[in-house]
């Protein structure tokens, strides 16, 4: 931030907490107050931005730190590899750029081994895979990152009828993972999200638009499901002797959708999760 700019916002920001603070007191006494206080506030302000600065700076360089330790060299050494190539020098960008917007530990090591494969890998194609990896990596913090990894590696909790859960998230095994291509992968209702992790019951359905839009999650609705059950219940109907059986009707709860992550989710995960592995969201916290 530019000096001009930043004392600006500094007094800006002083001004507008005095002035709050003179909202509390009505009449002249008010004004007295806010006149005050803002004076008061504008070197608090200038710290607060300064260890704002200095923050993001650190977060940044962790990100360089972390990629030259996954690339096996050093940080002078990685930045010149990161200076070689117009595209190079995009992703790198992208990269310091969301790590100075985060405090995340496991972001920022996630940011730097993304941006380490990139810069080392000499296909064009792996380069622009991870400028998408770090722009969604970018979007993502704590909330989005557990409910992603629900998502890829649990089996949905069992609900009763009232929303109760029966069965807690159970993680999937090496098996699960081997015979994905024909087990199905893991698809999640809102409801069972939000049973897994209550205290994201109003972002929930944010979280999954944000993870939706970077292509790491998507939705789908059980017709084919719906369309079984229906055809059975009608023959069921048409074999009954009571004149009293009625014609069944389309359930259709079982067009709620279903939320599954997606190929590219994986790949993401695997930079953000410790080593790799798969650990319950709520003991992640």
């Amino acid at each position: 931030m530019q000096e001009d700019t930043r004392d600006v916002g500094v007094k800006a920001s002083a001004a507008a907490i005095g002035a709050l603070a003179g909202t509390a007191v009505a009449g002249p006494v008010g004004g007295i107050v806010s006149a005050a206080v803002t004076p008061i506030l504008e070197p608090l302000m200038m710290k607060v931005f300064e260890e704002f600065s200095s923050d993001s700076r650190e977060s940044a360089t962790g990100v360089l730190v972390e990629a030259a330790e996954h690339a096996g060299t050093g940080p002078t050494e990685f930045a010149e590899q990161v200076r070689r190539g117009e595209m190079q020098r995009l992703v790198g960008g992208a990269a310091f750029a969301a790590g100075a917007r985060t405090r995340n530990k496991d972001k920022i090591r996630g940011l730097g081994r993304a941006l380490a494969d990139g810069i080392l890998a000499e296909d064009t194609a792996k380069l622009d895979e991870t400028h998408l990896i770090l722009r969604a990596m970018d979007d993502l913090e704590a909330p989005h990152i557990a409910v992603l990894n629900y998502l890829a590696n649990f089996w949905p909790p069992t609900l009763a009828a009232g929303g109760t859960v029966v069965r807690e998230p159970a993680p999937l095994n090496a098996a699960d993972h081997a015979e994905r291509a024909w087990r199905g992968r893991p698809r999640w209702t809102v409801q069972q999200v939000i049973a897994a992790r209550e205290g994201f019951a109003d972002a929930v359905p944010s979280l999954l638009g944000t993870l939706q839009r970077h292509g790491l999650a998507s939705a789908e609705q059980d017709l084919k499901k719906m369309l079984d059950d229906y055809d059975k219940a009608t023959k069921k109907a048409q074999s009954a002797t009571s004149r009293s059986s009625q014609t069944p009707k389309f359930d259709t709860t079982k067009l709620e959708d279903r939320w599954a992550a997606t190929g590219f989710a994986h790949r993401v995960l695997a930079y953000l999760l410790a080593e790799g592995v798969a650990v319950s969201p709520a003991d992640a916290q």
